[in-house]
């Protein structure tokens, strides 16, 4: 049995329009262990030539070595927004 790793991409485009892409797809060697699961992800991703600092989220199943790999990004900064707030919100800044 052959296992495999994808990653696709969410991207919004200037009209606000989602877009689902996926950009990589990759036979998995080895175990599936956080090192051999980071190196096949950074894979993917360094084929590309793109502003890394635009990557603004990761979501992934429970599983613990992607866990492992992805605690680094933990924060405890809310970056959610309130669009239901926005008029109200702005009106209090005036």
């Amino acid at each position: 049995m052959n296992d495999f790793i994808g990653l696709a991409a969410m991207i919004t485009i200037n009209n606000f329009d989602k877009e689902c892409l996926v950009i990589g797809f990759e036979k998995m060697v080895g175990p599936h262990n956080a090192e051999n699961i980071k190196k096949m992800i950074e894979l993917i991703v360094n084929s590309y030539d793109f502003d890394r600092s635009k990557i603004k989220g990761i979501v992934c199943d429970e599983g613990s070595s992607l866990l492992r790999i992805f605690k680094q990004f933990d924060t405890n900064e809310d970056i959610s927004y309130d669009f239901d707030n926005e008029d109200e919100s702005d009106n209090d800044e005036e």
